[in-house]
């Protein structure tokens, strides 16, 4: 039951996406890549205790240009 509910999320969400971009896929498959890799770094230093060092970093600020060039570039 929860498969399908979220599943059905998943389909609406990118759709959504889709629509803001003018039908295209890839904006949101850049989105999705890049909001992953700062919540993921953003976990393992809360639960885990992992440091951020220099390769993490540039991950992060590499992320977030793509996020930059994804919503405000037209």
């Amino acid at each position: 039951m929860g498969g399908t509910i979220i599943s059905y999320v998943f389909i609406k969400g990118t759709a959504l996406v889709a629509e803001h971009f003018d039908g295209l896929l890839w904006p949101g498959r850049f989105l999705g890549q890049s909001t992953g890799i700062v919540v993921f770094a953003a976990m393992t230093f809360i639960f885990l205790n992992e440091g951020v060092n220099t390769k993490t970093m540039l991950s992060l600020v590499l992320a977030a240009i793509l996020i930059c060039i994804q919503i405000f570039w037209k």
